[in-house]
């Protein structure tokens, strides 16, 4: 499920467990209209796939060109191209040029290379950045959004935003102060959705999903420790406690994230358009 701003590249948990563990061909979260009576595997590639869906469908009927800001591994290129659209996708991850280039007949271009870096003669009807907004600096992705967009093209990101100015998900951009931003490089907002209450449901998956693959594991292993295994549940710890204490980052860094009452709190998660003016 989405990464959400893991940044250890070394330990690639998230693509790993979707992938080939899940069978997943998305990385970010899923959109149900309605609370869910059940959330299963098949709910869940259903809700990305409504997601995909939505998205596009607030993309202006004029758009034909896009530029795929942070892709992926390309569900969202790909829907795009199977509708008839033009599509450059980047990712700074090597890792998503390999599963794109087995998309659509390989007709995404897609750029091994971070927003910071891109480069391009080509100028795009649409920017879009979905869940990819909060990887660089609001003037990083704000600057070359205006370089690389059309003039009276848009930009569209659907992703989370603070509401506020809190310690937690410090990660996030507060939204009022991208939005500000948005206006001083050009860019004025013309449609705003919240879709917080259609993505959480991911958050309960997700919190399953960690405490099935990491939480549960190292229970059953520190269990030992109350038999006669002492000796070698000390070897193991010994010889991997760098990748222990990895893992064990990474469930407390998500247990918080995937907090849904903390989450509704702090986080909108909203899809908001804005249109180059200047």
């Amino acid at each position: 499920m989405p990464n959400l701003f893991w940044t250890k590249p070394e330990l690639d948990l998230e693509l790993l467990v979707v992938t080939e563990l899940l069978n997943m061909q998305s990385l970010h979260y899923g959109y149900w209209e309605s609370p869910p009576t059940k959330i299963d595997l098949d709910s869940i590639r259903q809700a990305q796939a409504d997601y995909t869906t939505t998205l596009l469908e607030m993309f202006p009927e004029s758009v034909s060109t896009i530029l795929d800001v942070g892709c992926g591994i390309g569900d969202n290129a790909a829907a795009m191209v199977s509708k008839g659209l033009e599509v450059t996708a980047i990712s700074p991850d090597q890792n998503h040029g390999q599963y794109i280039k087995s998309l659509v007949d390989g007709k995404i271009d897609f750029h091994n290379t971070r927003i910071q870096e891109f480069t391009s003669d080509k100028q795009f009807d649409l920017v879009l950045m979905s869940e990819s907004q909060d990887y660089f600096s609001i003037d990083a992705g704000l600057s070359q959004s205006k370089k690389f967009v059309k003039e009276n093209g848009y930009l569209l990101i659907s992703g989370f935003f603070r509401n506020s100015d809190t310690p937690e998900f410090k990660e996030c951009h507060i939204e009022q102060d991208y939005i500000d931003a948005a206006a001083n490089y050009g860019f004025s907002q013309i449609e705003r959705i919240d879709i917080t209450s259609n993505v959480t449901p991911t958050l309960d998956y997700c919190a399953k999903m960690v405490d099935e693959f990491i939480g549960k594991p190292y229970s059953l292993l520190d269990k030992y420790a109350q038999g006669n295994l002492k000796l070698k549940l000390w070897l193991v710890k010994l010889f991997f406690r760098k990748q222990i204490k990895q893992l064990l980052e990474m469930k407390a860094y998500y247990d918080k994230r995937f907090d849904v009452e903390l989450f509704g709190d702090r986080i909108s998660y909203a899809r908001v358009l804005f249109q180059k003016v200047k």
